[in-house]
């Protein structure tokens, strides 16, 4: 496994964000402070207020903290904190679902949408179109946002999110064709029922 460093554990704050109905990008990352002293200053970052409903901090842990507890090495970790009002509703009861010993097939995709667009309505999106496109052939196990972008590249009032998608069937190993058919389709339906622009 790769070694953990401050872009991964930005990938897992904002995948758990987005479940929450919380979209990392809109918001600035700001430095954290000597007043945030289980950071690492210089190597961690701030984003949200909780007194706005959400707060994220993720990064390099403090060093001289991580010593003092014995702890050898460099330790990246994050955090999230959510107001209960600020949690979506709606979701319904989930049943398990068998654990599939085939191994998954990994796409990414990133997606051009407007700025004031939460990502986790982008994966809510992208999970239901994702789920028609497949259909019965095999499953859509996750959709998860790993990266925002905004800048040079895109049009103004645009952000780009992309978005790792996980492909596994509990029945045989999916072939590289029958995935690209679907990923294929799955960009076309995109296109043309959200509107989205695939970035290339």
């Amino acid at each position: 496994r790769e070694a953990a460093d401050f872009y991964s554990v930005k990938h897992h704050v904002a995948a758990l964000a987005a479940l929450a109905g919380a979209d990392l990008g809109s918001r600035p990352l700001a430095p954290v402070t000597a007043a945030q002293p289980g950071w690492q200053v210089g190597h961690s970052t701030t984003v949200g207020d909780i007194g706005d409903g959400w707060l994220a901090h993720f990064g390099l842990l403090n060093l001289a903290l991580v010593r003092a507890l014995g702890i050898e090495g460099r330790v990246f970790a994050g955090m999230f904190a959510i107001l209960p009002e600020r949690l979506p509703t709606g979701f319904g009861a989930r049943r398990f679902v068998e654990f599939s010993g085939f191994p998954p097939a990994l796409r990414d995709l990133a997606l051009v949408v407007d700025e004031n667009v939460p990502a986790a309505e982008v994966q809510v999106q992208l999970t239901a179109a994702a789920n028609r496109t497949a259909g019965t052939a095999f499953a859509v196990e996750r959709v998860s946002v790993f990266d925002v972008y905004r800048g040079a590249g895109l049009p103004a009032g645009k952000k780009s999110l992309a978005f790792s998608l996980v492909f596994r069937s509990a029945e045989r190993t999916l072939t590289d064709d029958e995935v690209n058919t679907v990923f294929q389709r799955l960009q076309e339906d995109l296109v043309a029922t959200a509107g989205f622009q695939i970035r290339k």
